[in-house]
């Protein structure tokens, strides 16, 4: 859910891209975070996002940030090839709804 009705008030490039990095995200995780048989890898996990660990530690903060940067920067794709590997992800977008007013 896309909450907020300012969001088809915004440009069609950010929209597309707001989209692009909704199907990405739930991509990468399932790419990073699930085996082949579809289980969850949780000591993968817990290293990646350094479990457990204090929560206001900047320098672990930064090291995380940093990791998902270098990821988002592994692949230029598009919005519909990203939409398309969505079908077959561990993590799958069942529904998209945008609000298109905030009443």
């Amino acid at each position: 859910i896309v909450m907020g009705g300012t969001f088809p008030a915004t440009t069609k490039q950010y929209q597309e891209e707001f989209i692009y990095g909704c199907f990405k995200a739930m991509n990468d995780f399932s790419e990073l975070f699930f085996d082949v048989e579809g289980n969850f890898n949780f000591i993968t996990f817990k290293h990646f996002f350094e479990l457990p660990g204090d929560m206001y530690d900047k320098q672990r903060e930064f090291s995380i940030k940093e990791k998902l940067r270098k990821i988002k920067q592994q692949t230029q794709t598009t919005l519909e090839q990203e939409q398309v590997k969505n079908e077959t992800a561990k993590v799958r977008c069942v529904a998209l709804c945008i609000e298109t007013k905030p009443d």
